[in-house]
């Protein structure tokens, strides 16, 4: 190389870079995971933004308008009443913009978790306000709540379970597995036979 360098009128040092021919930008220029990075950012603030949009347009429908949340989905364009979950929690999100104080925030996560689990227990809050209060997805809300000792057990919307403010209580879950439950399922021919 040194010998290519001399012939061409340059030193070794000069010939490297150009001999690897990447890793080298000129000044003022972006690499393409630094332009990725903020893309996904600008992404994720027009995200929010509309996410805002949105929460104010449920939050004047529901206490202004004294609207239903199905009649809120129609208005919206939502469909026939399906997406009210994502509404219902654009409008939880609004409720801590307008009300700052209803925030959860802790110093560490162990804080936090603690804030969860009372909220969700002794305040009986739904997981849906939890989340809006702070700024958290589901999973890491829920992981938090059970590492802070909270018990989930009954807590699953859709599964059998009752938000512990209900007053039905929850469903057992059957404890047969595998084969033994579903021998214990009465099939259609057993159905049939027993009419």
């Amino acid at each position: 190389m040194a010998r290519t360098a001399a012939r061409k009128g340059t030193t070794k040092q000069e010939a490297k870079p150009a001999a690897r021919g990447r890793g080298r930008k000129e000044p003022g220029e972006r690499s393409t995971r630094e332009a990725q990075i903020d893309d996904a950012a600008a992404r994720r603030s027009a995200k929010e933004e509309a996410n805002a949009i949105l929460g104010a347009k449920v939050w004047e429908l529901r206490e202004e308008e004294e609207l239903s949340w199905g009649e809120i989905s129609e208005r919206l364009g939502y469909g026939d009443g399906n997406a009210t979950g994502k509404l219902q929690l654009r409008y939880f999100e609004e409720e801590v913009r307008q009300n700052p104080r209803l925030r959860i925030t802790g110093k560490n996560e162990t804080e936090l978790g603690n804030k969860i689990r009372k909220a969700r227990d002794e305040d009986q809050l739904s997981w849906g306000k939890i989340m809006a209060r702070t700024g958290l997805g589901l999973s890491r809300v829920r992981t938090l709540y059970d590492e802070s000792g909270g018990t989930a057990l009954g807590h699953r919307i859709g599964k059998g379970g009752r938000h512990p403010g209900s007053a039905a209580p929850a469903a057992k879950a059957s404890t047969k597995r595998g084969k033994a439950a579903t021998a214990a399922k009465p099939t259609r021919a057993r159905r049939a036979r027993s009419k």
